[in-house]
């Protein structure tokens, strides 16, 4: 991951027979049962977040905890639209 712009870059020299585990519209009822064993099996992961799913303390606090145990977090926007039928502000808005 590159920290300078929070991007994600390809890894040339990867093993071939590697796959990346992304987990979709986190924090569910799930996440930290899936992290605390990809965590004990030592397997990174990103997991990308809606928005409309952080609406509570309590999905905050998993979110937190989920990135605390080592985990990317990644930004799915606030309502999973397509952001190319959104005006530039609209897509802001889904965005930040």
């Amino acid at each position: 991951m590159n920290k300078d712009n929070w991007s994600f870059e390809p890894i040339q020299d990867a093993e071939p027979k590697v796959v990346l585990l992304p987990f979709d519209d986190a924090p569910d009822k799930y996440s930290l049962a899936i992290v605390r064993t990809l965590q004990k099996l030592q397997v990174p992961a990103i997991f990308f977040v809606n928005g409309h799913f952080l609406e509570s303390d309590e999905k905050k606090s998993m979110l937190k905890e989920i990135h605390d145990m080592g985990f990317s977090i990644g930004n799915h926007t606030y309502s999973h639209v397509n952001l190319k039928e959104l005006t530039e502000e609209e897509q802001k808005r889904e965005i930040v």
